[in-house]
């Protein structure tokens, strides 16, 4: 492809440009800046969609909630929660009367934990969630727009090659039906191009490092500067296994389609940053011991579906300090970021197990080349293992006697060895699949008990 045969796509849309400036002028803010600006942007999404979004009108008059009421983030609670059912069931409604429909994007949630919802973006939403993704890249020393890079994600299915260059010098190589010796196909195109990232799911990075990791020679003419990793939960040895093989750092961020709520890893890797520019993000009450609790967003970007309050249905842990050195503006209030409603196993006993904790079991196995755990009642698990040669059934035991030892509980446990284990078309990898999650996981008592409030309360007027 010759670029100069292309004119440059951003160069079409003038604002992409007003929106970078601004969030780099966000990063010369103070905190007390940051706080301010949120606030405002809080305030105007509000009235916006009081004003002119349907849904939010209507169900903040059953509620009684008057729009004077609501001045700054502390009063955000008196609005009730949003959830994806209210998308599934009330999509036309979150649409504003005003708004033309003229370049609006059609998407949904990805569905992985239930049915998906369908909701809207306009162009200015597309474009500032870009530049909000290339100001991140750029923390790490990425220009998106000029440096060469693979990217190994989503359900990108080329018509003619499994590599495909783009305008954005990308080279976009596709997830389906891999194996070693495509993995190590895309090391060689690494290689030639001198590429210098890698965009990519976890699962897809840690195996094509594993596959590339096997040829010494091929590993050693690739010389990334970075990897980054998204859409999917990011496990310790994951990590180690990208390091190691590409011998250079591996970086994170949570997001997700509705664009509610945004989270970077932190430079120096030991949290993530809130992203107090992109949104208002809350936590609802520990619904565990160690208090796992549900991420809660109110987005500043996406006014084609805006989302108040909206329940995300993922999982996080705090910190217990927000303070951070590593010069950035945003503070650093999340651990973790453990995983999906339907990531988390439900004990017999109302136990919460995050993936991350069962994570740790793998460490028991080493012949395979990819395992799923699966609730299907609450009282079984199935663990499913992909043998390679070497395997031998006291592997999978082992691993098997991991994952109960972790659960603090007993239950029975089924150990399965299966030729594959099905990826969804967007080709992202859930280690952990509780199919009764839904029902068993439900409302934290908490926020239900403030929303039968806030209904009594408008019942009463």
């Amino acid at each position: 492809m010759d670029p100069k045969q292309y004119v440059h796509a951003a160069l079409k849309f003038p604002k992409y440009f007003l929106y970078a400036r601004e969030l780099a002028r966000h990063l010369r803010w103070t905190p007390a800046q940051l706080r301010e600006y949120q606030t405002q942007r809080l305030l105007q999404v509000v009235r916006f969609c009081y004003a002119q979004v349907p849904f939010y009108r209507r169900r903040w008059d059953e509620y009684g909630v008057k729009i004077q009421q609501i001045q700054g983030p502390d009063d955000l609670k008196l609005l009730p929660l949003v959830t994806k059912q209210d998308l599934i069931d009330h999509s036309a409604d979150f649409f504003p009367k005003n708004m033309s429909r003229r370049f609006i994007h059609a998407s949904r949630t990805g569905g992985s934990t239930g049915s998906p919802a369908n909701f809207y973006q306009n162009i200015e939403a597309r474009l500032r969630e870009q530049a909000f993704h290339c100001r991140y890249w750029r923390w790490h020393g990425m220009n998106f727009w000029r440096d060469p890079k693979a990217v190994l994600r989503g359900s990108y299915k080329p018509p003619k090659n499994d590599v495909q260059r783009d305008w954005t010098n990308s080279y976009k190589m596709s997830g389906f039906d891999l194996t070693v010796e495509k993995l190590q196909h895309y090391g060689q195109v690494m290689a030639d191009r001198k590429l210098k990232f890698l965009l990519a799911y976890p699962s897809l990075a840690e195996r094509l490092a594993d596959a590339i990791g096997r040829h010494s020679d091929l590993a050693a003419r690739i010389h990334l500067q970075g990897v980054f990793v998204a859409s999917e939960k990011l496990y310790p040895s994951q990590r180690q296994c990208i390091e190691q093989v590409f011998r250079c750092p591996v970086h994170t961020h949570y997001g997700h389609n509705e664009n509610a709520v945004l989270m970077e890893e932190c430079p120096q890797g030991d949290g993530y940053h809130l992203i107090t520019d992109y949104g208002y993000t809350e936590f609802g009450p520990p619904i565990d011991a160690d208090g796992l609790r549900e991420i809660i967003g109110t987005g500043f970007n996406n006014m084609a579906t805006p989302l108040v309050r909206y329940r995300t249905g993922d999982f996080a842990r705090l910190r217990t300090d927000g303070a951070c050195s590593c010069g950035l503006p945003f503070p650093k209030l999340v651990a973790d970021v453990e995983g999906r409603s339907g990531d988390i196993v439900v004990t017999p006993g109302g136990r919460y197990i995050g993936p991350s904790h069962l994570e740790y079991a793998i460490r028991y196995i080493t012949h395979f080349s990819d395992c799923q755990i699966i609730q299907e009642s609450p009282t079984e698990l199935s663990v499913l293992v992909m043998p390679t040669p070497g395997y031998t059934a006291a592997e999978g035991r082992a691993f098997a006697d991991a994952v109960q030892s972790r659960l603090g509980e007993p239950m029975e446990i089924s150990l399965k060895e299966v030729d594959q284990i099905p990826r969804p078309p967007n080709q992202k990898r859930r280690f952990v699949v509780s199919r009764l999650t839904a029902q068993r996981l439900g409302t934290p008592a908490a926020v239900k008990t403030a929303d039968e409030k806030l209904q009594s309360i408008a019942a009463a007027r």
